[in-house]
This record gives C-alpha cells, sequence and structure tokens, in this order.
C-alpha cells in the first residue's frame, strides 16, 4: 500500500492548471495585442520571452520554496529524493530540462518557418504539441508505476513530491 504522502496526482495535475492560470494574462495579450501580425521577429520574441518566464518561473520557485503557487495552493511540495533536505537549484533546473528542451527545439524549427508568420504562429503549435502530448504521457505512466509516484522528471532530479499537511 503507498503511503499517504505519496497519493499527489490529482493534486499534481490541479496545480499545473493553477499555474497555467498565472500565464492566461499572457494568453490574453498575444491574442488581443500580437496577433494577427507580419513582425516575424516580434512574434518569435514573444514565444522566446513566455517560454523563458514560465521556466523561470518553475525552477525559481521549486529551487527556493520547493513550490510553485499552484503547488503551494494544493499543498504539495517537491523535495530531495531523500526527504531529507530542500531541492536545490540544479534540482529545480533538472526537473524542467526535458520540456526546456522541447521549447528549444520547438523554437530552432520557428526559425526554419521564418519565411511566412501565418507558419510561424500555425506551425509552432502543431510542432510543440506532439511533442509536449508524449513527455505528458510518459510522465504519467512512469508516476503510476512506481510507490512514491516519481515522474521521469523527478528521476532526472533526483526529487520526490510530497504532501504538505
Amino acid at each position: 500500500m503507498m503511503e499517504s504522502k505519496y497519493q499527489t496526482g490529482w493534486a499534481r495535475f490541479w496545480a499545473a492548471f493553477i499555474d497555467g492560470l498565472v500565464f492566461l494574462p499572457l494568453g490574453f495579450i498575444e491574442d488581443y495585442f500580437l496577433l494577427p501580425t507580419e513582425n516575424k521577429l516580434g512574434m518569435i520574441s514573444w514565444i522566446i520571452f513566455t517560454a523563458l518566464l514560465s521556466y523561470a518561473y518553475s525552477v525559481l520557485l521549486h529551487a527556493k520554496y520547493g513550490q510553485t503557487l499552484g503547488k503551494m495552493a494544493l499543498k504539495v511540495k517537491i523535495i530531495d529524493q531523500s526527504e531529507t533536505k530542500s531541492i536545490t537549484f540544479r534540482q529545480a533546473f533538472m526537473r524542467d530540462s526535458v520540456g526546456m528542451a522541447i521549447s528549444l527545439v520547438a523554437v530552432i524549427f520557428l526559425f526554419f518557418q521564418f519565411a511566412d508568420v501565418k507558419l510561424i504562429e500555425k506551425n509552432y503549435d502543431e510542432f510543440l504539441m506532439p511533442w509536449f502530448f508524449s513527455w505528458i504521457i510518459i510522465e504519467l505512466v512512469t508516476m503510476l508505476f512506481n510507490q512514491k509516484r516519481r515522474a521521469v522528471h523527478d528521476f532526472i532530479a533526483g526529487t520526490v513530491v510530497v504532501r504538505t499537511k
């Protein structure tokens, strides 16, 4: 039987949802002020800016508190796998490293699409989403088949997510 402190699946899901809401204003800015645009470099710059901002949010909050705002609200926290100490900046960075790599590949893909701004906007999502969807499935499957409910990024970073009471 799994200890209740590791039963964090739904809390992690809703925490990610809340963290997504934090960035909702950026989506509105993009939809209502930046699109449609013929400014290809501006569009790519915006995509890079929002990706960097979301990774900075995740890495910095996890490194400092072991939690994002969503995890704070749902009372789950990331700790070192030893369960005796907080995570380091390196561990926080490593947890997001696969997502960052996927985003980097997608941005590189954008530069190949640079000739047409409509393609940039459309193909970025079409290129990125299958990779992120595949990554999420791998994460979920991994999380379901181990006692401490560690996802792949937890194994990469040497972390575990636990309930905080």
